[in-house]
């Protein structure tokens, strides 16, 4: 998915007779900074095992994926909150909340991506693994990918993520046979969910490193005709993994015999002991994070490979990578989220007794350390005195989010934070002011557009976005947006030319702040305009 601005450059009217109406008054919202509570938002479904696996976000919303224990077994629940203040969105599922007991067993949501207008959804459903394609709107179930709107595979395994690219869907964890794991890789068309047969051996990749349990694939990259694998490979003598980098052909799934090393043509296999965690690839380079582990210990360690031979390229400012861990206790990285020039790590930082949250930035091109962000370039939180653990970030253009679950008492709970991108500063939390209202005006319907002015309020807001609807109830959330207006201005105009002639429309529009969207204000009042037949 790709987030950016949309922007209407001209415009062409057909001649047409009007027919409009009319309903209420458009009032704005407004949020303005505060220094109210740092936005956290901690939520405690049940009194047992609650926690956050998967976060996806898109313009206006994060929707957070995990499980929760209130019927007594675990089950699948997806939350969708707003950014601008983390409420919950109450269009969605239920008050905002999708709950669903997929199996009768333990099911958890491992893995979420998002694909406007859907929502992907991989996880556990017993010991299976289940995908849904639900609509970002309301979701709904898509009636048309697999049996309305669910895939459960035949197979036990843990599906560890969940990839859209074009219009295909990779759906990437491990297989169990056995004692025996393996990693294991499916391609399919994104509309129906059907296994994409010209991927590997019809549409399926699976991998066994080595005999043995434990193995998991952690992450993919598809690129031109490549695909990289990241994950572990297991040494049953002593118990433990080791961090293992493949390059495939894409089509038929062998492996590319000039990436890696002459001893392991085609991969690359650390020698050190460790876990792997996460990838991402960027240019000419993939970097990988992980824990490299001894007897006692284990820290975090990140590289910078390059893509094309799978060769250390000396990120970080040294051959070995970049190392941190006290040395006497477990400390790993879970998560990575990055942008244009910067990398976001979330893991854990042990002390007796107590583990915390640690984040931490860096350059994407070197690896140096951003010190302005937190402490010397550590940001800790230590929401319990107990285990505490995050499990999944993202960022836009100005905020990090980051959620996992904490400890309280023996508890586990939700757990989600806005952090500033520069600072790693908890964000403050923004209250909703009213502003008097603007009206909506409709100079012109046809059968072929429908042209919208408003009166701007001019109160700082840096843009405004349309919201439609065909039934009056579901809002498409993002169908367009449109710029402040010179303050010599007094209107602000927008042409849908997306429309079915002999149709009733309904419309709202909300400004915000900032161009990331995150602080967007409150719909206003609807109007709605019938087209000509």
């Amino acid at each position: 998915m790709r987030l950016g601005w949309v922007f209407i450059k001209s415009l062409v009217y057909k001649s047409g007779l009007l027919r409009l109406s009319v309903i209420g008054i458009v009032d704005f919202l407004l949020i303005m900074p505060s220094l109210a509570s740092a936005f956290v938002i901690h939520h405690n479904p049940s009194k047992k095992e609650d926690r956050i696996m998967a976060i996806a976000q898109d313009y206006f919303f994060v929707y957070l994926g995990g499980y929760d224990n209130v019927t007594g077994s675990k089950r699948w629940r997806i939350e969708r909150r707003r950014k601008s203040d983390g409420s919950l969105s109450n269009s969605f599922g239920r008050d905002g909340v999708l709950v669903d007991d997929v199996s009768s067993g333990d099911d958890f949501v491992t893995a979420l991506a998002i694909e406007p207008p859907y929502l992907y959804v991989a996880g556990f459903a017993g010991s299976s693994w289940m995908i849904k394609k639900l609509t970002l709107n309301d979701g709904a179930a898509d009636a048309d990918f697999g049996i309305e709107g669910s895939l459960i595979l035949d197979f036990k395994g843990l599906p560890l993520g969940v990839e859209v690219l074009g219009d295909r869907l990779y759906l990437f964890g491990s297989e169990s046979l056995g004692r025996d794991e393996f990693w294991r890789i499916e391609r399919r068309h994104q509309k129906t969910g059907i296994l994409d047969e010209n991927f590997a051996q019809g549409g399926v990749l699976k991998v066994n490193p080595t005999p043995g349990s434990g193995e998991r694939l952690v992450s993919i990259c598809v690129h031109d005709q490549e695909i990289t694998l990241y994950g572990s490979q297991r040494q049953e003598s002593r118990q433990l993994n080791r961090w293992r980098l493949e390059k495939r052909d894409l089509s038929s799934g062998l492996l590319i015999d000039e990436f890696g090393y002459r001893e392991t043509p085609g991969m690359v296999v650390s020698e050190f002991f460790g876990q792997p965690a996460g990838m991402i690839c960027r240019g000419e380079s993939v970097v990988l994070i992980g824990s490299r582990q001894n007897e006692n210990a284990s820290f975090w360690k990140m590289e910078s490979r390059l893509r094309k031979s799978g060769h250390l390229d000396q990120w970080y400012g040294s051959e070995r990578g970049f190392f941190y861990g006290s040395g006497f206790t477990r400390d790993y990285p879970l998560a990575l989220a990055g942008d244009d020039d910067r990398l976001y790590v979330t893991g854990v930082d042990q002390r007796p007794g107590d583990a915390r949250w640690l984040t931490i930035k860096m350059s994407l091109a070197t690896g140096q350390l951003d010190v302005k962000f937190g402490d010397d370039g550590f940001n800790y939180a230590n929401p319990s005195d107990a285990f505490d653990s995050p499990q999944a970030a993202v960022v836009d253009e100005n905020y990090l989010y980051l959620a996992g679950w904490d400890s309280i008492n023996g508890d586990s709970a939700w757990r989600f934070e806005k952090r500033d991108k520069s600072s790693g500063a908890s964000v403050k939390k923004f209250p909703l002011l009213t502003k008097p209202a603007s009206r909506i005006r409709f100079p012109r319907v046809y059968s072929s557009l429908v042209s919208l002015a408003f009166d701007p309020p001019f109160v700082g807001e840096t843009g405004y976005q349309i919201q439609r609807s065909s039934n009056g109830l579901n809002y498409d959330f993002f169908v367009a947006t449109v710029p402040v207006p010179l303050s010599s201005q007094r209107s602000v105009s927008w042409v849908d030319t997306n429309v079915t002639a002999g149709t009733t429309y309904w419309y709202q529009i909300t400004p915000f702040y900032d161009n990331s969207y995150d602080l967007i204000l409150g719909k206003s009042a609807i109007a709605t305009a019938e087209t000509l037949r």
